[in-house]
């Protein structure tokens, strides 16, 4: 039953199909309260009748389409007067106005559903992307799909399921109509049907226009996000003023998008009280000038029609809304597929320790139709000391990206104790792993939740971050401030000094304590003093963990057990510091180099 309500639902309703993904059958639990609403609005209106014939002293009059609920009421053994008339028609209400309040608390909780998994899920399928895809997408577009776009699909749910929610009501009206008399209702349909045409262009425009907002707000965030990480470059460059034009147009471009959109939506608002008005005008001169129909027969058709109108033009409003944020669900829709497309082969084996070394048999690696890194062989032993150098754009990094599991190979073997690393559960082996680069990671929380990432704070985890700090060379800095390790740090650290930034990082891979330390230029922005002081802890780690280091200082890997020389893409030579100085020629122009700017350095000072 399951499967094939699925099926039927991905073929015919695309987007019914989605939502019923992250709501299943609470769906239809909602269109059967609005349908009950319908056939209690429905049925009391039909009660007017029989209050209008008692009132009058009349019989039944059976072209009045009322007899039926007249006999009803008669076999209920309920004396046909104006009193229990009055009566049932207010318990007939009253039992509308309850399901209303259902069916309106069940749609806000669907909302808050549907927001919250759509939420969840492509959180979760984020975090499983593929990192080699992820460099190639736009930050602007991912910012606005998680941000402004779900909050509009979520819109485009509601809007959808009003929608839904009409088409029943109007249905139900129908129906009714059509046993209260079926030539008015039929015209009404007719007639009713032709403003459509009217609608249906309005829905068009709305829902080109959607698309079109959808591309201008991703690229309206990609300048926000743009502008927050080069906010100090473009305040002291100058250029603040050129790039607030840029951002200035973006706005723009949005409000005018935004207007046609909400001005195509009030034109449909508005009018629709009229076009109900002017369909059933007409159709009431047409049945008492042409047919000759007496008013009161239909007047229980017009009652009920008034309210399918009603709801039709609703409906033809809700769908319109529903248009409006319809670019907004299908960009989730290709969001999800490309997340799923693109995310992180991952095995099944779990692994909770290092026993013997890791391999790389003949790697390969490119981007596109660029070839980063070739034929790649080496062995790293468990707790060696390994460092990475070379020019720059010689695979250095890139190198210890796929290590780090972060980039999957084209080509080649990768194996860890033996076990490939497509077979790993990647993340396993990334628990076990310290991962330090030049690029500093600072989160907008306490320097504690920074350092512990967000461990529970105890007397264990409160010793752990004194060491971790006291071997990054941070505790002077952060028994200074006030409120000492609770000391907020900003958005990405604004309120931090680079070396600062670096050792936060630096201090939050102590506390982890890994087997294996990646280090990729992991001491770059730390003054002399303290790169000599970080370096000897990480020099006390020698022998009891795996250290993989990527380095241009030189002097920062002098003591490395083994030093792979990299260029363009190979490893070129391997040795220790003295050897590749005596057997690599352009090592040992490296080394030369560096040392001469030393002396240069100590000339000018003196």
């Amino acid at each position: 039953m399951l499967v094939s309500t699925k099926k039927f639902l991905k073929k015919y309703f695309k987007s019914l199909y989605f939502f019923y993904k992250y709501l299943r059958f609470d769906i239809f639990i909602a269109l059967l309260l609005n349908i009950l609403v319908g056939l209690l609005d429905g049925i009391g209106l039909t009660m007017f009748l029989p209050l209008l014939n008692l009132l009058e002293n009349q019989d039944k009059n059976p072209e009045l389409g009322s007899d039926k609920i007249i006999d009803f009421i008669h076999k209920t053994g309920i004396d046909l007067n104006i009193t229990n008339i009055l009566i049932l028609l207010m318990l007939v209400f009253l039992f509308k106005a309850i399901f209303k309040l259902l069916a309106s608390i069940f749609q806000l909780n669907l909302n808050i559903k549907f927001i919250r998994s759509i939420r969840i899920e492509l959180f979760k399928s984020f975090f499983n992307l593929n990192y080699k895809y992820f460099v190639t997408q736009d930050v602007g577009h991912i910012q606005n799909t998680f941000t402004g776009e779900v909050s509009k699909v979520s819109s485009a749910c509601k809007s959808y399921l009003t929608t839904l929610n009409k088409s029943i009501i109007v249905a139900t009206y129908i129906v009714l109509a059509l046993f209260a008399n079926y030539q008015f209702t039929f015209m009404v349909i007719f007639v009713g049907a032709l403003s459509s045409v009217f609608y249906g262009n309005i829905n068009k425009k709305t829902k080109n226009l959607s698309f079109v907002l959808v591309g201008r707000n991703s690229f309206f965030q990609k300048l926000i996000i743009e502008q927050i990480q080069n906010f100090k470059y473009i305040l002291v460059s100058g250029r603040k003023n050129i790039f607030n034009k840029k951002v200035n147009t973006g706005i723009i471009d949005i409000e005018n998008n935004s207007k046609k959109i909400g001005l195509l939506k009030a034109i449909s608002n508005t009018i629709r009280e009229p076009i109900l008005i002017f369909i059933l005008v007409i159709v009431i001169l047409i049945q008492v000038n042409i047919f000759s129909s007496p008013l009161n027969s239909i007047l229980l058709s017009l009652l009920l029609f008034y309210r399918a109108l009603q709801s039709a033009l609703l409906l033809q409003t809700s769908w319109n809304s529903f248009l409006s944020n319809s670019g907004s669900l299908e960009n989730i829709m290709n969001f999800k597929k490309d997340l799923t497309k693109n995310k992180v082969s991952n095995g099944q084996l779990d692994v909770a320790t290092f026993n013997d070394s890791i391999n790389l048999e003949k790697v390969c690696f490119k981007y596109g139709n660029s070839i980063i890194l070739s034929d790649i062989n080496l062995s790293i032993k468990k707790n060696e000391t390994i460092a990475f150098v070379g020019e720059s754009g010689s695979g250095k990094s890139t190198l210890v990206n796929i290590l780090t599991g972060l980039l999957p190979i084209d080509s080649g073997k990768i194996l860890f104790d033996g076990i490939p690393y497509k077979n790993l559960n990647i993340n396993s082996f990334q628990k076990l792993i310290g991962y330090i680069t030049q690029e500093s990671i600072v989160f907008n929380d306490t320097i504690f939740n920074n350092v512990s990432f967000w461990d529970q704070r105890n007397k264990q985890t409160d010793q752990l971050f004194t060491n971790a700090i006291k071997n990054a060379a941070i505790s002077d800095f952060i028994n200074q401030q006030e409120l000492k390790s609770d000391t907020l740090l900003g958005n990405n650290g604004v309120n931090l000094s680079g070396g600062q930034k670096q050792r936060i990082s630096i201090a939050r891979e102590f506390y982890k304590d890994p087997l294996i330390f990646f280090m990729d230029e992991a001491t770059s922005s730390l003054d002399s003093e303290t790169e000599l002081i970080v370096q000897k802890n990480i020099s006390n780690l020698k022998g009891s963990k795996t250290i993989i280091i990527v380095a241009h200082r030189l002097s920062t890997i002098k003591n490395a057990d083994r030093i792979v020389f990299m260029h363009n893409g190979r490893i070129k030579n391997i040795g220790d510091f003295d050897y590749l100085t005596k057997n690599e020629p352009t090592f040992e122009k490296m080394v030369l180099n560096q040392d001469l700017r030393h002396v240069k350095h100590s000339i000018i000072s003196k």
